[in-house]
């Protein structure tokens, strides 16, 4: 019986129906036997591809079966980007001009322009004996999707003929894309073409009694499969045709990066600016277009009706404002909350693009949360409790600590033209009465550090302490009568400290001072190789000073016919045992003895440079020296020092 030939646009149908009318495909197909086709009819062999418009149901010829030599049946097709077309036929063919002989399993790209063929994929070279490829679609990146009439194998898999295969013929990798096993039955997939989405739109070779995805198919439909979920619907209806007819190949125009008759465009898949249907991209046109930005598309640019004017749904944060919003920035603005609602410190809504830290819907002070939306404190511009000024942050007014800015409050505000501020307002300690930088090499205070006997501004408001040797000082009355022994050992409870100065120039007992009452002694090294003198070893005998036990303390200072003389068992605090001060008034005669050990004992790392000077510094002001160069060096090791002086 002949069937009823129904409008094409009718009979092409989506997984999901709208009421937005079908968008121009071409799809490009050929079958098994003579077919008739289209409005007005168009009669195509097998070895022919007709091309139809699925708005109008107009059909056209697309490949002529006058390229091929003989009579064939084209078995399957895909059109390139650069438009030419890539079959296989049933058998052994030759086609273009000159002509190219090929197998059934070989895949040939012709140019209708020009009539000419090349190889595009050779049977021998990918399978495992003979083929015939039965179904293609080629994918952008030049994979292979493919099906043949019986079981091949490809690369190293096997695979039945209602197997869909990928196959990189680059690495000759392949995969089962979809298993036989999803139609339930034995069936042969007898035409194929994978859309921009992912979807497969496929015909079988059984006339009836096929189903995929919940669909029955005829041999001469189209059924579109979603791999994702394993849903079908209904393609292309076997009823286009006049009478029963195989699809046996399929191509469908849109989606192919080709601009053809009908299309819009073509971006070979969703673009932002392309639908997937090949039609232009825009807000209201009843199509969704994720790519584009689209999160709902109702086909119309009405606001608040459930997809607002910029294809967003509607609500809070789309950017349109909608009831009961009162403003919608896409988002928390500077003048809109989160919420929609106009931006207002107090009114509950922490906004922080609106500067607010905050917000406890009161405007309040002190009470954790500001009236200017700031937590209560210090440096929020809002004076609370406890704070003499507040201006967030230091001015010339008022300190960054929020209290009255005043120079000598020990707070720097350089707002306020301080430089400095040591908490004083006396001039001679480097900050001036006037928190400014008192001149450099200016004197400043003493540390009450024997060994470092210069004090002097550094121009930056800092004393400075430098280490140099005091002049002036008591020295040897001959030469070499002064020896320094340093021994470093392990433990450091073994480590030992002599100093010897005899035969001393003439020293009268009262140059000592009165260590037991007010005047410390400080043994002091001093490295004077380089331009900057500096200290290698300080050992302090305090002034005063309490020896013994707490329930028997006794002085460890005590004067001597001739001196004093100084005792700690304990070696506090710095090592020192002894030390011994005897008068001399002729030269020759003064004598110093000084001797420390213990881990107590501050010994510097051996061995040490040269030259040296040894100072023994009073309280009073009086000092000892004798100076160490190389000539008098005994040793100079790692684990000992000893050196008679110049």
């Amino acid at each position: 019986m002949r069937k009823l030939h129904r409008p094409l646009a009718l009979l092409v149908l989506g997984l999901v129906a709208t009421a937005v009318p079908a968008a121009a495909e071409p799809i490009r197909l050929s079958t098994s036997g003579v077919a008739t086709l289209g409005a007005p009819p168009l009669t195509i062999q097998r070895d022919a591809v007709a091309e139809l418009e699925n708005t109008t149901g107009a059909a056209s010829l697309y490949f002529s079966e006058g390229a091929f030599a003989n009579d064939e049946n084209v078995d399957a097709i895909h059109v390139l980007p650069n438009g030419h077309l890539v079959l296989s036929t049933a058998a052994e063919a030759t086609i273009g001009n000159p002509p190219l002989t090929f197998q059934d399993g070989d895949l040939v790209e012709y140019d209708r322009a020009t009539d000419t063929a090349t190889l595009y994929f050779v049977e021998a070279a990918h399978f495992t004996g003979n083929a015939d490829i039965d179904a293609l679609s080629i994918r952008p990146d030049g994979t292979l999707l493919l099906s043949t009439d019986a079981t091949a194998t490809l690369g190293a898999l096997t695979f039945l003929d209602g197997d869909i295969v990928s196959y990189d013929p680059v690495t000759k990798t392949a995969a089962v894309v979809v298993a036989e096993s999803v139609f339930g039955s034995d069936e042969n997939v007898d035409a194929l073409h994978e859309r921009a989405n992912g979807n497969l739109v496929l015909s079988v070779e059984r006339a009836t009694g096929a189903a995929l995805g919940g669909v029955a198919l005829l041999d001469g439909d189209l059924v579109e499969y979603r791999p994702g979920d394993g849903t079908a619907a209904l393609f292309l209806s076997e009823s286009v045709f006049d009478n029963d007819e195989n699809v046996d190949a399929v191509d469908l125009g849109c989606g192919n990066g080709i601009l053809e008759a009908d299309e819009e465009c073509d971006d070979a898949g969703e673009s932002p600016a392309c639908n997937a249907d090949c039609t232009l991209g825009t807000c209201g046109d009843g199509k969704l277009n994720p790519t584009g930005g689209e999160a709902c598309d109702d086909g119309n640019l009405v606001d608040g009706d459930g997809c607002d004017s910029n294809c967003t749904p509607t609500g809070c944060g789309n950017g349109v404002v909608t009831a009961p919003e009162t403003c919608d920035d896409a988002g928390e603005s500077s003048t809109c909350d989160a919420d929609c609602t106009a931006a207002a410190c107090g009114d509950g809504t922490q906004n922080a693009a609106a500067g607010e830290t905050c917000d406890d819907a009161n405007l309040a002070d002190g009470d954790g949360c500001d009236s200017n939306c700031t937590p209560t404190g210090c440096g929020n511009g809002i004076v609370t409790g406890g704070e003499g000024c507040d201006e967030g942050g230091e001015s010339s007014a008022c300190d960054a600590d929020c209290t009255a800015a005043a120079c000598g409050d020990a707070t720097l505000n350089v707002t306020a033209g301080e430089e400095c501020d040591d908490g004083g307002t006396l001039d001679g300690d480097c900050c001036s009465a006037a928190c400014g930088f008192e001149a450099a090499l200016s004197a400043c205070p003493d540390d009450g550090d024997a060994c470092t006997t210069v004090s002097e501004c550094d121009g930056a408001g800092t004393c400075a302490h430098r280490a140099e040797p005091a002049a002036g000082c008591f020295l040897p009355a001959e030469p070499g009568k002064a020896l320094l022994q340093i021994k470093d050992k392990d433990p450091d409870s073994k480590d030992k400290l002599v100093w010897k100065w005899v035969k001393g120039e003439v020293t009268a007992a009262a140059a000592f001072g009165d260590p037991t009452t007010t005047d410390d002694y400080t043994l002091c090294v001093y490295d004077v190789s380089g331009g900057t003198p500096s200290v290698v070893l300080r050992a302090l005998a305090p002034a005063a000073s309490v020896c013994g036990s707490a329930s028997k303390p006794k002085d460890c200072w005590r004067p001597t016919k001739k001196g004093y003389k100084y005792v700690s068992k304990a070696l506090t605090p710095d090592g020192l045992q002894k030390l011994d001060l005897k008068e001399g008034l002729e030269p020759g005669k003064a004598k110093i003895l000084a001797g420390g050990k213990g881990d107590d004992l501050p010994l510097p790392a051996l061995p040490l440079p040269l030259p040296l000077r040894v100072q023994l510094h009073a309280g009073n002001g009086n000092c000892w020296e004798a100076t160490y160069s190389a000539a008098g060096v005994k040793k100079n090791l790692p684990a000992e020092f000893k050196a008679k002086a110049d």
